[in-house]
């Protein structure tokens, strides 16, 4: 057996310390990625019920699913969409849209009208550095004929996304191109609206760029780039022993007989392995020459630090050995005689990386 556990007091906790750092500014729940592993419907109604009524995502499936099963906020679409399927079905349960091109505009004007839809509402997205979604910030023209021809469109904001908040000096002009921008907009005689920029990492590191509203999800869950001391790491997997045994000195462990004991051992199994999430690194996806060399300098720092995976056995922690497996992992539990099989064990994983076929649950 295996579930991911959720603890509701730590969770609030963090909600009630988010709420308060935010000031005036309004939060944006991001529940993407499954709710970032929490489970999208329970995490999206336990952030209802503790008062975060503006929840953001980034598929129009993750949209339909929370519609699906009778959620009710004030619902954001984060990413374009021009497919007219889903762009449908945005409009006809009063999402608000993300536009960031001329022709997403026009797109959902021509959906607006097909559906006699009068009022849909979205953000316009700008694109200050990112090079991803949205109107590049020094095309003022572009963003104020959006302003202009918008028949059936009401323009909540604009916002646009930091591309490397550890990155002070760049994350600031970024910062500075949206506020620029809004003055223009001003100046052209039209209202900016909500404005906002600050996803988990800005709104901890910069509280000035906070805005009318910030977008934060991997916070919820006590996880951040930057020290926050209030907030609770939420979740851990839970599993159970299956077998125990002790094995000879210099016996083989896993796959590949890459780890090998230097004394008898006494190790325990448990059904937890890399199709699980555990310990499921992501791979790297940048090969310039630079950060093959970085990437060479974090494996050699490894050599002199215990960076092994642990585990945990009532209150204590267990190393694993060997290579883990699809679905199991091996514990060296020697010397340690009040474990037996069915005991439980706890594991600290990050929630966005726990197979979503495991069990969530609330306690």
């Amino acid at each position: 057996m295996k579930k991911f556990v959720i603890n509701k007091n730590d969770l609030k906790n963090n909600i009630n310390v988010i709420k308060k750092m935010s000031d005036k500014a309004k939060v944006y729940a991001v529940v993407k990625c499954n709710g970032y592993g929490l489970g999208i419907v329970e995490y999206t109604k336990f952030l209802i019920e503790n008062g975060i009524n503006d929840i953001a995502c980034a598929q129009t499936e993750e949209l339909m699913k929370l519609v699906d099963a009778g959620v009710k906020a004030n619902f954001i679409m984060l990413s374009p969409v021009v497919n007219e399927e889903e762009l449908q079905f945005l409009i006809e349960n009063d999402i608000v849209l993300t536009i960031g091109a001329k022709n997403e505009l026009e797109e959902a004007i021509r959906i607006s009208k097909k559906i006699n839809h009068e009022n849909v509402k979205c953000y316009i997205k700008i694109d200050t550095g990112f090079s991803r979604y949205g109107f590049l910030y020094n095309k003022v023209d572009d963003i104020i004929d959006a302003f202009k021809n918008r028949e059936n469109i009401q323009i909540v904001g604009i916002y646009t996304h930091f591309s490397n908040v550890r990155d002070k000096g760049w994350t600031q002009k970024q910062f500075d191109r949206l506020i620029n921008l809004s003055v223009k907009i001003k100046e052209a005689g039209f209202d900016p609206g909500i404005m906002h920029c600050s996803e988990s990492g800005a709104f901890v590191k910069y509280p000035y760029m906070n805005l009318d509203a910030v977008r934060i999800g991997t916070l919820f869950l006590g996880r951040s780039l930057f020290k926050t001391n209030k907030l609770k790491r939420i979740g851990k997997l839970e599993t159970e022993i299956v077998e125990i045994k002790d094995i000879p000195k210099g016996s083989y462990v896993g796959y590949s007989s890459i780890y090998r004991t230097f004394r008898e051992t006494k190790v325990a199994v448990i059904p937890v392995g890399y199709e699980d999430g555990f310990n499921r690194n992501k791979l790297r996806d940048d090969f310039s020459f630079r950060n093959n060399l970085l990437a060479v300098g974090r494996e050699f720092k490894k050599i002199f630090i215990d960076n092994s995976l642990k585990v945990e056995i009532k209150g204590k922690k267990y190393k694993v050995i060997g290579r883990i497996g699809m679905f199991y992992s091996i514990i060296d539990i020697t010397g340690s005689d009040d474990i037996h099989t069915g005991d439980k064990v706890l594991i600290d994983i990050s929630p966005i990386e726990v197979s979503s076929e495991i069990r969530r649950e609330y306690i």
